[in-house]
C-alpha cells in the first residue's frame, strides 16, 4: 500500500479539540493502575484510537499533522494489540499471516498522520481477514507485531506479522521418546515424517510458546502489551555471550555446547562429521526447549548488558525459530537455530 497525501495545513487547537471529543466517545472509563507508566500507555492508545475514530469518519480531512516512525510504530503496535489480542490466554497451535504495508517517509523520518492512518486500517482489515482464515473453531489473535522492513529513499516499507492461536491447552510437554526433529528448514522429523512442512526449530517454538501460560497468564486481570521489541541470537551472539556458553571451558564437541543449538564443523569429534548432528534426538530437544525457556523468561529480561532493549520486558511469541546450514568466515560450514524474539513492556491496568 502506497498512498501519496497532500499536506494542508489547519489550526492545530482545532484538531485538538476534534480528537479530544472524538477521545471521550472511544472511552469514557477511567483507568487506574499502581505503575503510572501504565496509565500513560492506557492514555496514549486512546489518544491514538481517537484519530482513528476521526479518520473513519472523516476520509478526506487532512490536517497537515506528520508522526514520527517512532511513534508510529510504539501507537500502531500498542492500538493493535489493545483491540484485537488476547496475549496471555492459552493456546495449543498458531496460525499466521504476513502482510506489508508502504508509506511516504520523510527523510527525517516522519509520516504525514493520515497516509499513518490509513495503512492502520488496512492492517486493522488484514487482522480480521487473518483471524477469519485460521482453520480453527476456537480462536483468538495472539499478537501483532509491527516492525520497518526497509526504507529506501521517500519509501518505508512495514511487515505487520499476526499470530492467530487455536484456544486451550493440549498437554505440556516434555517431547515424547519419538520426537526426534532434524536441525531446521523444513527438513521434518529423523524418520521423514513433516518433511517440507516443519523442522525441529519449529518444534521447539510451537512447544515454547504453548507452554507460555505456564509463565506468564492474565490471571482475570486487565493487560496491555506496549513498545515491543524483537531480540536475535545469531552466530555473533553464541560466539561472544558468555551466558549462551555452556562447556565452561571444557571444550567443544557439538553436544549442548550452547543453550541453542549450534553445531560447527570446526567442533566435530574425531570420526564425525555435521552430517551425525543433524537429527536432534528427544533428549536434546527437551534440552534446548528448556534452555530457551530459561533464556526468554530468565536470562534475556534480566542481563541489560547483553540485551538492554529486553530490559524487564515480558515474552510475547517468536517471529520464527530459523533453522539454517550456514558457513563462517572461513567457508566452514555450520547448523544453527536462530531465534526471531519479540518481547514488550506488559502494562498492568483496573478498568
Amino acid at each position: 500500500m502506497k498512498k501519496i497525501i497532500p499536506i494542508i495545513t489547519i489550526a492545530a487547537i482545532a484538531l485538538v479539540m476534534v480528537f479530544s471529543c472524538t477521545k471521550e466517545e472511544i472511552s469514557q472509563q477511567k483507568v487506574k493502575s499502581n505503575d503510572p507508566e501504565a496509565i500513560k500507555a492506557y492514555n496514549r492508545i486512546i489518544d491514538f484510537k481517537s484519530k482513528v475514530a476521526f479518520f473513519k469518519e472523516n476520509p478526506a480531512y487532512k490536517s497537515g499533522e506528520l508522526i514520527s516512525l517512532d511513534s508510529l510504530l510504539w501507537d500502531f503496535n500498542a492500538a493493535l494489540n489493545f483491540d484485537y489480542s488476547k496475549v496471555d490466554d492459552p493456546y495449543k497451535q498458531f496460525y499466521s499471516e504476513t502482510v506489508f504495508s508502504e508509506l511516504t517517509i520523510t527523510t527525517d523520518n516522519f509520516i504525514d498522520i493520515y497516509e499513518a492512518l490509513s495503512a492502520y486500517l488496512e492492517i486493522e482489515t488484514e487482522i480480521q481477514n487473518t483471524l477469519e482464515a485460521a482453520p480453527f473453531n476456537e480462536k483468538a489473535v495472539q499478537f501483532t507485531f509491527v516492525k520497518v522492513e526497509n526504507i529506501e529513499e521517500q519509501t518505508l516499507t512495514l511487515r505487520s506479522s499476526i499470530a492467530v492461536g487455536e484456544k486451550g491447552t493440549d498437554g505440556t510437554g516434555p517431547f515424547s521418546s519419538d520426537q526426534d526433529w532434524m536441525y531446521g528448514d523444513n527438513y521434518g522429523m529423523c524418520s521423514g515424517q513433516y518433511y517440507g512442512i516443519m523442522d525441529g526449530g519449529d518444534a521447539i517454538e510451537t512447544m515454547v510458546e504453548t507452554r507460555r501460560h505456564l509463565f506468564i497468564n492474565d490471571q482475570g486481570i486487565n493487560v496491555i502489551y506496549v513498545n515491543p521489541v524483537q531480540i536475535i541470537l545469531d552466530k555473533d551472539d553464541i560466539d561472544n555471550n558468555p551466558i549462551l556458553d555452556l562447556t565452561n571451558g571444557q571444550g567443544y564437541d557439538n553436544t549442548r555446547d550452547y543453550r541453542i543449538f549450534y553445531a560447527h564443523s570446526s567442533n566435530c569429534p574425531q570420526g564425525t562429521t555435521l552430517e551425525d548432528f543433524e537429527c536432534i534426538y528427544d533428549g536434546n530437544m527437551n534440552f534446548y526447549n528448556n534452555q530457551m525457556e530459561y533464556l526468554i523468561y530468565n536470562m534475556i529480561p534480566n542481563n541489560t548488558m547483553y540485551w538492554p532493549q529486553a530490559d524487564h520486558k515480558k515474552f510475547v511469541r517468536f517471529n520464527q525459530i530459523d533453522g539454517r546450514m550456514l558457513s563462517d568466515e572461513n567457508d566452514d560450514p555450520y547448523l544453527i537455530h536462530i531465534p526471531y524474539i519479540i518481547f514488550a513492556d506488559r502494562k498492568i491496568i483496573e478498568l
